[in-house]
């Protein structure tokens, strides 16, 4: 086990004992054994002191720095966020899109990634905006060059991988049309509704 394989000879019969009490509590509050407690140790202190190969310098297949700036979300050309634009009072008032952001990546959902890019707010690249990146290989932590293409006054933002280009987006404009075509989509049907009824009760009468 690395739990055991990282300390020395003397203390893993005490680190055994600790991590074995341990595990039983985890296993006990989660309802799994002990193996599986384990198991997902050993993967945690795997990936934390190993180098993801997903995270290594494409160096070591051929790419030269010049390519690796060009790439979509590359950070090599981006940068931190100005801290005039740390609140998201300021923020909103910013001109739009803002280009070559560094952010972090902070969570990942089926419909996009959080990213932290200096904000009082983290934003969201919806998989839309994420061009030939796959969200499967994205990774907690990961730095990632971003665009800001659009801050609301409720505190969402709307983020693009950097090097696509998108435009800045309006999501209150979208979500306000969005919200009169259902309106008007239900008013139709109600009028439908009543226009049924109407002939209905004619037909009775006769």
């Amino acid at each position: 086990s690395l739990l055991l394989q990282s300390s020395s000879y003397s203390k893993k019969k005490e680190m055994k004992e600790n991590w074995t009490k341990q595990a039983s509590k985890a296993s006990k509050k989660f309802g799994v054994n002990q193996e599986r407690v384990f198991a997902v140790l050993d993967n945690l202190i795997d990936s934390m002191t190993n180098v993801d190969p997903r995270l290594k310098d494409d160096d070591a297949s051929g790419v030269d720095s010049g390519s690796r700036s060009n790439k979509a979300g590359s950070v090599q050309s981006c940068k931190m966020l100005p801290p005039e634009f740390s609140s998201l009072e300021k923020l909103i008032n910013a001109t739009t899109p803002m280009r070559n952001i560094i952010g972090t990546v902070r969570n990942i959902a089926d419909f996009g990634a959080f990213i932290d890019f200096g904000g009082q707010n983290d934003g969201l690249i919806h998989t839309s905006k994420l061009g030939p990146i796959r969200l499967t290989s994205l990774l907690i932590g990961q730095q990632l060059g971003v665009d800001i293409l659009n801050v609301e006054k409720n505190g969402k933002i709307s983020l693009a991988v950097a090097g696509l280009n998108m435009e800045a987006t309006n999501l209150s404009r979208s979500h306000h049309n969005s919200s009169n075509n259902n309106n008007i989509s239900s008013r139709s049907g109600r009028k439908r509704s009543i226009s049924t009824q109407s002939r209905s009760k004619k037909s009775k009468k006769r």
